[in-house]
């Protein structure tokens, strides 16, 4: 199963689902200021030796609760 496809399923259902990062394929995929800080955060934190599947935020904003959470890939 592909990622798009997992995002498609569950974003029909309450959940907005959606992956980015800081070096995107798909210029459609660019993240936003505040999530880009995000990201900026999560490869500090990788740099400094947490493990990458323990790498998330959590945040209520106004208008959702945000959780961004890092994924942990293979190499290229």
């Amino acid at each position: 199963i592909s990622a798009p496809a997992i995002a498609l399923q569950h974003s029909a259902n309450e959940w907005e689902i959606s992956r980015t990062s800081l070096k995107v394929r798909n210029p459609n995929n660019q993240a936003n200021e505040w999530l880009n800080s995000i990201l900026l955060d999560f490869e500090q934190r990788k740099e400094n030796g947490e493990p990458i599947a323990n790498i998330e935020h959590q945040e209520q904003k106004a208008d959702a609760w945000y959780l961004v959470k890092a994924i942990p890939t293979g190499q290229a």
